[in-house]
């Protein structure tokens, strides 16, 4: 039987239940000055680009696509011609020619998110928030069958794309 009264027994017993949640409490304290420092590095360079490209441009589209059969050829037919002037077209199956440093890729970076991203396409416009368009499940809607998504999706971002702030 444990004894429960020795205050050595208690401490260990204590300490062991504990351990895990005091580790945690540690490691916190520990690694939030550096989350908080990465998070305002952050937040202030997506600020220093939304300040390049409105400084740059008033409106601003950026595509990006990839040489899937699922869309290529519509994008490369329907979509693109159909950019504004001066619109910047990535295509992520070639990324390994991409310069790091440039507006678009930087802004594509920043914006396409980590999953389901290619297609889409980013329209900035100053003043304005940056309109985020992601195609993957529209295509594959289509793909199966439902078009209508598709081209909701695609009327929509050329209608943003075209929408001048200047002119408004």
């Amino acid at each position: 039987m444990p004894d429960n009264r020795n205050p050595a027994v208690r401490r260990r017993r204590w300490l062991g239940e504990h351990l895990g949640l005091l580790l945690v409490i540690v490691v916190v304290v520990l690694f939030s000055p550096i989350l908080l420092v990465y998070g305002a590095i952050y937040f202030l360079w997506s600020g220093l680009l939304h300040l390049c490209i409105w400084f740059r441009y008033p409106g601003w589209v950026v595509l990006v696509y990839s040489d899937s059969p699922k869309w290529k050829s519509h994008i490369e037919e329907q979509i693109i011609p159909a950019l504004p002037a001066g619109s910047a077209v990535l295509n992520r199956s070639q990324r390994a020619r991409w310069s790091r440093y440039t507006l678009a890729v930087q802004a594509f970076r920043r914006f396409g998110g980590s999953r389901e991203f290619c297609p889409m396409g980013i329209v900035f416009q100053r003043g304005r928030r940056t309109q985020k368009f992601w195609f993957f499940e529209p295509f594959i809607a289509a793909k199966h069958g439902n078009p209508s998504a598709l081209q909701a999706m695609q009327a929509s971002f050329l209608l943003a794309a075209h929408n001048d702030p200047e002119q408004a």
